[in-house]
């Protein structure tokens, strides 16, 4: 588990580090917000993901990195991951609420709801489990919207009839409980999986849902993956879609955000056919659009790998023109060494101001067991820099 904390905008930033939570079992950050005294990250500690022993968390730390509190959420019929989504969202009262994955004992996968107070103590909790996801490959819960009497959000889910993936957008109460919902399919014939990436409200009665659609039939030479923005009302009925075929493995639409001039913004990875390896190959990506939903331009960042350490999961908004992405990459595509968080700064112009790579434990001489460094979410700190975690 590591928590970055970077105090300096303009150099190479100085690091103070807390990644042992617990030494006897497997912890992930993956959500963090930052306030004027201390930081909250919520994540998981478990002996394996995806078991009903999952336990997840909310810790505090203090300003200066050391620990305030642990407090843990879990259950004796349900496993509760907060880790798979950055989706903790603190509420106009100063609470918070999180959707995350929940594994019951006899079942699949299905969703947990969970709103809390700053020391843990729990208001609500439910168990959303009109959702059923026997496939390991949705994506997970996202984009959590607060309204004056509840929340929006989106969650995948899968149909059990033919296994096909869609989406269900979904209007919550301050309990969690579904007051309203409006499932989505994609309607390209051959696209059966619908990838939700990101959710962003767009103006008061619009909303944008950030995807990709997948044909991962055949083999590698026939996968598509394209990005399709899905533009809806506030009930979940389709005002518009935009698809990108242009781009042919367009993998992740995360970190959506609008900006000033009516555009958007969203990263992730792009790929490419390796007709040498017969294999797929993706390096990371910003994508900006304009008001007419248009590419405008894309920052190609890293080098193209089959592995899968490659990605870039969120944008966050410094000012008008300038903004922050966090992710993870390689550092030599053709040896696969040093696998490093990495934190990089751009304007609206598609310009990138600075990079920054973080590497905790890297490959000694001899081995083999590639050190991995994945950074998930960030926020801004009291200082103007920032906050990161990941694992």
């Amino acid at each position: 588990m590591l928590l970055f904390f970077a105090n300096n905008l303009f150099s190479q930033p100085v690091i103070n580090e807390r990644y042992i939570i617990n030494d006897t079992e497997l912890s992930i950050f993956g959500s963090v917000i930052a306030t004027d005294s201390c930081y909250y990250a919520t994540g998981i500690f478990t002996s394996s993901y995806e078991y009903p022993d999952t336990k997840s968390m909310l810790i505090r730390f203090n300003l200066d990195g050391t620990i305030h509190s642990v407090h843990p959420f879990e259950s004796d019929t349900i496993g509760i991951d907060l880790w798979q989504k950055n989706n903790l969202l603190q509420t106009s009262d100063g609470n918070f609420v999180q959707i995350g994955y929940g594994y019951p004992e006899m079942s699949g996968n299905t969703h947990y709801f969970l709103r809390f107070k700053p020391n843990g103590d729990t208001i609500a909790t439910n168990i959303i489990d009109d959702f059923w996801l026997e496939d390991k490959h949705p994506s997970k819960p996202t984009g959590l919207i607060e309204t004056y009497n509840g929340f929006r959000t989106a969650l995948n889910f899968q149909r059990r009839d033919d296994y096909r993936v869609g989406i269900a957008y979904t209007v919550l109460d301050s309990l969690g409980n579904i007051i309203h919902r409006n499932d989505i399919y994609t309607e390209e014939a051959s696209y059966a999986r619908l990838r939700l990436s990101s959710l962003l409200q767009y103006e008061s009665n619009k909303l944008i849902i950030g995807t990709n659609i997948l044909n991962t039939s055949g083999d590698n030479v026939d996968v598509r993956m394209h990005t399709k923005l899905i533009i809806i009302d506030t009930l979940g009925n389709l005002l518009d879609e935009h698809i990108y075929w242009d781009d042919r493995l367009s993998y992740t639409c995360n970190g959506l955000t609008k900006t000033i001039d009516g555009g958007l913004l969203y990263c992730g990875i792009n790929g490419v056919y390796n007709e040498e390896y017969y294999s797929l190959d993706f390096k990371g990506r910003i994508v900006k659009l304009n008001s007419d939903f248009e590419v405008e331009w894309e920052i190609n960042l890293g080098h193209y790998t089959g592995e899968s350490v490659v990605g870039l999961n969120e944008i966050k908004q410094l000012n008008d023109y300038e903004f922050v992405v966090v992710g993870y990459d390689i550092e030599d595509a053709d040896s696969s060494f040093n696998r490093y968080g990495k934190l990089v700064k751009f304007n609206l112009a598609g310009e990138v101001l600075w990079e920054r790579k973080y590497l905790k434990v890297p490959l000694f001489e001899g081995e083999y067991n590639y050190p991995d460094h994945f950074l998930y979410d960030v926020d801004i700190t009291t200082d103007s820099g920032f906050v990161m975690v990941g694992q």
